[in-house]
């Protein structure tokens, strides 16, 4: 039962903990005062390499410059090639919608010849199961049930020939 009263305790002062870790101020870094500076202090050789090396960063920041507008140079020759690519692959769908269209086109001439093929298969059908109840109807065993198995057999061929062929 402790544990789970800590538990409770700690959860409620979760947000409070939370809120003291942010709200401990960071320190803020005083601004530079120039006029504050001694020259005096600075040899004639520190001022000479403090401006040589603001040289040296100045011809860094151009160096950096120009390898950015070199990559730019790259990243638009890296969209012209994109852009190709895109055009040639709106080129490839545009065939391909061409395509289902002319194959939409002709399908009434297809469902016609479906069509056509369903009822010589449902004829035949027919046929095949009218031989077969002139065969059973010659066994006298079976009698006249099985001309009903017949006619069972018939309407399953003709339904599964109209619905899933």
């Amino acid at each position: 039962m402790e544990s789970r009263t800590s538990i409770k305790l700690f959860i409620c002062l979760l947000p409070l903990l939370i809120g003291l870790a942010y709200s401990v101020a960071a320190p803020t870094p005083t601004p530079f005062d120039a006029s504050k500076i001694d020259y005096s202090k600075f040899t004639p050789e520190e001022i000479a390499a403090t401006e040589a090396h603001k040289d040296q960063l100045k011809s860094q920041v151009k160096s950096n410059l120009a390898t950015i507008v070199v990559t730019s140079d790259a990243q638009a020759d890296t969209l012209k090639k994109t852009n190709k690519s895109l055009d040639l692959y709106d080129a490839a769908v545009k065939t391909q919608i061409d395509q289902g269209n002319a194959a939409i086109l002709a399908l009434p001439h297809v469902l016609t010849q479906l069509h056509r093929a369903k009822w010589i298969m449902c004829g035949l059908w027919l046929a095949l199961c009218g031989l077969i109840a002139w065969k059973v109807g010659k066994i006298p065993i079976l009698g006249q049930y099985s001309l009903y198995g017949v006619a069972a057999l018939a309407v399953a061929g003709v339904t599964f020939i109209w619905l899933w062929i």
